[in-house]
């Protein structure tokens, strides 16, 4: 699990110094790892601080993990969306 919040911290701040970005850009993060059962709530409690530090220089961050969306606003407030599931 460490490694995985270490790799999402270090991708977030590579975006975030990569290059100067309007104001206005949303930065998109798909992640691509499991759940493993028993740390997902722990990688969903870090997940508001670790989000957290792409704001500034992005608007908000929106990422999609698990069949959910989680969404950064730069208010600080972090939402959490389900996916709808068609069958």
């Amino acid at each position: 699990m460490e490694v995985v919040l270490q790799a999402l911290k270090d991708g977030i701040a590579h975006k975030s110094t990569d290059r100067a970005y309007s104001s206005k850009t949303i930065l998109g993060i798909y992640l691509n790892v499991g759940d493993w059962d028993t740390e997902r709530a722990a990688i969903e409690a870090a997940l508001p601080e670790i989000c957290a530090a792409a704001l500034p220089p992005f608007r908000e961050l929106w990422m999609l993990w698990h069949g959910r969306f989680y969404r950064q606003k730069s208010s600080g407030e972090m939402k959490v969306a389900e996916l709808a599931r068609h069958e």
